[in-house]
């Protein structure tokens, strides 16, 4: 802390441990188990539902509702 009301900030990143990096690999690069494809723009994402639904309520309730198309067709249009 300095002098006459200034701080001195240090900004440091979380370290993550090589379990959480290895799995972080696995779940984005490895494509095997993604179960959802969002379109937009032409362009095609893969993505993980379970990851989506747990950081998005309406993800997670889309997914969820089998009468929605997104949820049985695996396909999401943007």
């Amino acid at each position: 802390m300095g002098f006459g009301g200034k701080y001195d900030l240090k900004i440091i990143a979380p370290v993550k441990s090589a379990t959480q990096k290895t799995l972080v690999s696995k779940l984005f690069l490895d494509k095997e188990f993604m179960d959802l494809k969002i379109n937009c723009n032409g362009k095609t994402l893969e993505c993980h539902r379970s990851v989506l639904s747990c950081q998005n309520d309406v993800f997670r309730t889309m997914f969820l509702n089998m009468d929605m198309k997104e949820a049985k067709s695996g396909e999401m249009e943007m």
